[in-house]
Order: C-alpha cells, then sequence, then structure tokens
C-alpha cells in the first residue's frame, strides 16, 4: 500500500461479513455479478458519499440489518437487467455515454431499496419484496428512479465522517 494508507485487507476472513458478503471469501457472492458489483460500489463511494455511507449504517443497524454487498450484488444484477431490456437505451442516448448511466441507475435502484426499508422498517425477511419491487420500477418506471435520486439531498442525512469511508476492513 503507498505510504499513508492501508494495507489491502486479506483475501479471506470474518472482515468481509463486515460489509455485507456472506463468508470470509467474497468471490463466492461475487459471482452473481462479477467485477461490475465492485466498481458500482465504488462509483458510489466516489459520486454519492454520504448517501452510500447511510445506506450502509442502516445495513449495520440490529434488527433492520441487511448484508449490504449481497444486496448490492442484487442491485447490480437489476440494473443490469434493465440494460439489457433495453429501458436504460433512453437515459444512455440522452446522456451520451453509458458508463456513468449505468452506475446512476444502480445508485438509484440501492436508493430506493433503502427508502422502502427505511419507510417500511423491514427485516432480512421483507427482502425479497423490496427486491421484486425495486425489480418491477427497473423495468416498468426506470425514470421514476432516476428523479427519486436526483431528488435526495444530503439535508438530513447522517454527516459524512471526516476522512471515512464507507467501511474500514483494516
Amino acid at each position: 500500500a503507498p505510504p499513508g494508507e492501508s494495507p489491502c485487507p486479506p483475501r479471506f476472513g470474518p472482515h468481509w461479513e463486515l460489509i455485507g458478503f456472506q463468508g470470509d471469501d467474497p468471490a463466492t457472492d461475487l459471482r452473481g455479478a462479477g467485477m461490475l458489483s465492485l466498481l458500482q460500489v465504488m462509483h458510489f463511494s466516489s459520486k454519492r458519499p454520504q448517501l452510500l455511507q447511510e445506506i450502509y449504517r442502516t445495513s449495520r443497524r440490529d434488527g433492520a440489518d441487511f448484508p449490504f454487498m449481497v444486496v448490492s450484488i442484487n442491485m447490480t444484477q437489476l440494473t443490469l437487467g434493465a440494460l439489457r431490456a433495453g429501458v436504460l437505451t433512453k437515459a444512455c442516448n440522452r446522456n451520451k455515454q453509458v458508463y456513468d448511466t449505468v452506475h446512476t441507475f444502480y445508485e438509484a435502484c440501492y436508493l430506493h431499496m433503502f427508502e422502502d426499508w427505511k419507510s417500511n422498517h423491514c427485516t432480512i425477511v421483507d427482502f425479497d419484496r423490496v427486491k421484486k419491487d425495486v425489480a418491477r420500477l427497473s423495468l416498468q418506471k426506470p425514470a421514476d428512479l432516476f428523479k427519486r435520486l436526483e431528488g435526495w439531498s444530503p439535508a438530513g442525512a447522517l454527516q459524512l465522517e471526516q476522512g471515512a469511508g464507507f467501511a474500514d476492513l483494516g
């Protein structure tokens, strides 16, 4: 690692469960959407760190917790489904690019899931219903998801701790 930065965490270990992988080997979960799921959460961290941190903190709350990275991978899969179905074509053409549009749509899906989770006081047993709702919206009303993300404001959100990332695995 560069001077002053934490070294990369070991490939295997219980530290991966802290950010919501199902076990001590993240590769097992990543089979669902591959490296794209990691790129999406990194993009999210760079574009909307306060929102990402708020989602992560909620994922760690007793009773309302959910496996952050597993849910993230699910949102990547829904995003890929929307892209393959052609429902993101209009937004990609309007933005004149695919990369940021696809990442932004993933963030919009995760935001909808997060807001539904909080407002309905969901627990892990509700995940299937919440995911189906996001899937339906992603295919039928993608513009609504984009608008919801555009309208999200960190006002009232948790303030990002100085120098904090979304999780410390060190």
